[in-house]
C-alpha cells in the first residue's frame, strides 16, 4: 500500500533501463521490484518524479554502494540518464526537510521558481489587486525558507558525484 499508478510504473521501467545503461549490467533476466510504504491517507502514488531516485537505488544495489541516509532527490529520468524537471518543488523540499534529510538533489531544470507577490493599487474607492510574478533561484529560496541544502543535477553522473559513489 498504496497502489502504484501507471505513470509511476513507467518511470520504474525507465529507471531500470537507465541503470542498465549506466552500469552496463543487463537486467533483462531479473525482476526489479519497488516497494513503497505510505500512510493510509495516501491511496495511490503516481507520477514520474521518483525516476532519478529509483535509478540511483538500482545502481547502488548493482554496485553494492551504500547510499547516505541524509540525502534525497527528485527528478524524472530518461533512458540515457538525464534527470528532468518535476512539479511541486517546494512541497517536495519541505517533505525532505521534515524527513530529516540534509541534502535535497533537484533537477537543474527546476533551478528557478516563480512566486507571486500581491500588489494593491487604490483608484478612488476601488482597490485593484494584481499578482505579479517574481522569478527566484530555487536553491537560494529553499535553503533560506525551508532550511535544507540543495544540489542541482542534470544526470545520473551528477547524482553519483554528489553522493560520492
Amino acid at each position: 500500500k498504496p497502489l502504484m499508478g501507471v505513470v509511476f510504473q513507467d518511470a520504474a521501467n525507465t529507471a531500470v533501463i537507465a541503470a542498465e545503461n549506466y552500469t552496463g549490467i543487463d537486467l533483462s533476466g531479473s525482476d526489479v521490484i519497488f516497494s513503497v510504504e505510505a500512510s493510509s491517507k495516501v491511496p495511490e502514488v503516481d507520477g514520474p518524479s521518483a525516476g532519478a531516485l529509483m535509478t540511483t537505488l538500482i545502481i547502488a544495489a548493482l554496485k553494492d554502494i551504500s547510499l547516505p541516509s541524509d540525502i534525497t532527490m527528485t527528478g524524472t529520468i530518461s533512458s540515457n540518464g538525464h534527470v528532468g524537471k518535476i512539479g511541486g518543488v517546494i512541497e517536495k523540499a519541505k517533505a525532505a526537510k521534515e524527513a530529516g534529510k540534509r541534502i535535497f538533489i533537484l533537477p537543474r531544470e527546476n533551478s528557478h521558481l516563480i512566486r507571486y507577490e500581491e500588489v494593491r493599487e487604490q483608484v478612488g474607492l476601488i482597490t485593484i489587486i494584481r499578482e505579479n510574478p517574481v522569478v527566484e533561484d530555487a536553491k537560494e529560496y529553499i535553503e533560506k525558507n525551508i532550511g535544507i541544502h540543495v544540489e542541482y543535477a542534470d544526470s545520473i553522473d551528477d547524482i553519483m558525484k554528489i553522493i560520492n559513489a
